[in-house]
């Protein structure tokens, strides 16, 4: 048997922390309510930059999956420090 090395990708969103304004969305039950185990799927899914109107650069982290029997995308958009995600919401296909 072949001795295979294993890769594994990190997960940016391990140790995020929700602003207020999100905690408040995820609290709504709508798009943004999804649940919080979603996150530990973030190694699976896409990472991007994206450069806001601000200029300031952010991580965008889409992961595809399902919720309330809809497919799309859980997207996620981090600041530039790092860790605080001031976006998390599921978008359907028909909203993409």
């Amino acid at each position: 048997m072949e001795n295979q090395e294993q890769i594994v990708k990190p997960n940016p969103l391990a140790n995020i922390k929700y602003t207020d304004k999100v905690r408040r969305q995820m609290a709504s039950g709508d798009y943004h309510g999804f649940p919080l185990s979603v996150d530990s799927f973030g190694s699976e899914g896409q990472i991007s930059e994206i450069k806001g109107g601000d200029g300031i650069v952010r991580t965008k982290v889409t992961i595809d999956g399902g919720f309330i029997k809809k497919d799309g995308v859980f997207e996620y958009i981090i600041e530039s420090d790092g860790f605080t995600c001031n976006h998390r919401l599921f978008k359907p296909k028909s909203m993409e």
